[in-house]
């Protein structure tokens, strides 16, 4: 005969349930350990299935539009693919080559370039000579003169290791249409399974995050790529008349570092100019220090140029973070991931801040109706007269001015209690 099972008590229940919740915990724990062990030890073709990825995310639009227009999901694939596949294989046959050739010839150049920035600085210590300027000053040009003929030897070393990689990425990256292809042909399925792993409750508020996000990066993304593709084709048609006028070097591997420092605030800019005017006075033929004042000044009016008119047209609102935010940002990024981690830091920062924004709503209230906590964080508080020295309210029913007319015409009350008495007096 079965034994019946005794049902379990509040309590029991309630402790089965915690281990179970438990259990779910740690389950999930060492899953997301896996997972991160896995990514570890795949970390050098990671980036090439992220870039697929990425690519699909930038195409899905267009995708999308050609689908509205009666296109079969496969046939807007196709065609966008083939478009693609087209400009892959210019820049894989013609880009490519001809900047790691760039740059293996800085490498090869790197003693001369050294000896050039020697002279410069000799000359500059002459002229400081020359003016009787404080000897710190000397001593400090001195040390870094030292440090330079000490870092750019392992520069050009860590440069060279980063060709032969490159060199070696380039077989891996001849399978980034094919995995953009597939990526594109499943973006949408994808999308949902994702949104399948979120408990229903919870799908609504997902779908609405995804959105807000989707909206914020869509047009900075997709804009800011664009804006780069034009940054390097500028730049490459500017310093190619430097490189008619001068004889200036390496115009193509310039103008990919363009297009690449554009996508970093702030200090992009500078990094173009800087290695750009670098180029000028070390590679020119003839009259360096003119190529080198009129390249930085090309540099800075493109720069102003796309900054005030294109890239407020292609990218439309910034993410809308404080400066403060954006640097900080920038600097977290390149101490974690170096300048891949500057590249996304900024989409990053604002799919963070989206994220927020949604789970504390509160966060939305604008400063101006936040004014009145401010008086818990004021350091000095008002200061209020003497009590006998403040104003005097006025009766209801009153006007002020009325209330100390007729305080002033009335005499005081001690005074008008003595005229009443004074006369009973008498008249006894």
């Amino acid at each position: 005969m079965d034994e019946k099972t005794t049902p379990l008590s509040a309590d029991e229940e309630w402790i089965a349930s915690e281990d179970r919740r438990l259990l779910r915990l740690v389950g999930y724990g060492l899953l997301a350990a896996f997972f991160i062990w896995i990514a570890w030890r795949v970390r050098e073709i990671l980036p090439l299935f992220l870039l697929g990825l990425f690519l699909a995310y930038l195409f899905d639009p267009l995708l999308d539009r050609l689908q509205r227009r009666g296109w079969s999901r496969g046939k807007a694939v196709w065609l966008v693919f083939l478009v693609f596949f087209l400009l892959f294989t210019i820049v894989a046959v013609f880009v490519i080559p001809t900047t790691i050739r760039q740059v293996e010839m800085a490498i090869r150049s790197v003693p001369a370039y050294q000896e050039q920035v020697m002279d410069l600085v000799a000359t500059g210590e002459d002229f400081l000579d020359r003016y009787e300027v404080p000897p710190q000053i000397l001593d400090a040009l001195q040390e870094a003169k030292m440090k330079f003929r000490e870092v750019v030897p392992h520069l050009a070393e860590r440069a060279a290791q980063w060709i032969g990689g490159a060199i070696s990425s380039l077989f891996l990256l001849a399978l980034l249409p094919v995995i953009t292809f597939y990526f594109m042909n499943e973006f949408d399925p994808i999308r949902l399974k994702l949104l399948s792993l979120f408990p229903a409750d919870y799908q609504d508020d997902v779908v609405n995050m995804s959105r807000a996000v989707n909206e914020m990066l869509a047009k900075y993304v997709r804009g800011q790529t664009v804006v780069s593709f034009l940054v390097s084709v500028t730049t490459f048609g500017v310093l190619s008349i430097f490189t008619w006028l001068f004889g200036m070097k390496y115009a193509l591997t310039l103008s990919v570092l363009a297009g690449i420092t554009c996508l970093i605030p702030y200090l992009g800019a500078g990094i173009n100019a800087v290695a750009v005017g670098a180029a000028a006075y070390l590679t020119a033929d003839h009259a360096p220090w003119t190529c080198v004042i009129l390249s930085v000044l090309a540099m800075a009016l493109l720069n102003q140029l796309f900054d005030n008119l294109i890239t407020p047209k292609l990218v439309g609102g910034k993410v809308g973070m404080h400066p403060l935010v954006v640097l900080f940002a920038l600097m977290a990024g390149g101490q974690i991931y170096g300048i891949l981690g500057m590249l996304i830091a900024v989409p990053v920062a604002g799919t963070l801040k989206v994220l927020l924004l949604h789970l504390f709503p509160k966060l939305r209230t604008p400063v101006g109706e936040l004014e009145q906590l401010d008086r818990h964080y004021s350091p000095v508080r008002e200061a209020r007269p003497p009590r006998r020295l403040r104003a005097r309210k006025p009766r209801r029913g009153r006007t002020e001015s009325e209330d100390s007319r007729k305080t002033n015409s009335e005499p005081p009350a001690v005074a008008g209690a003595a005229a009443d008495v004074g006369p009973a007096k008498q008249s006894e």
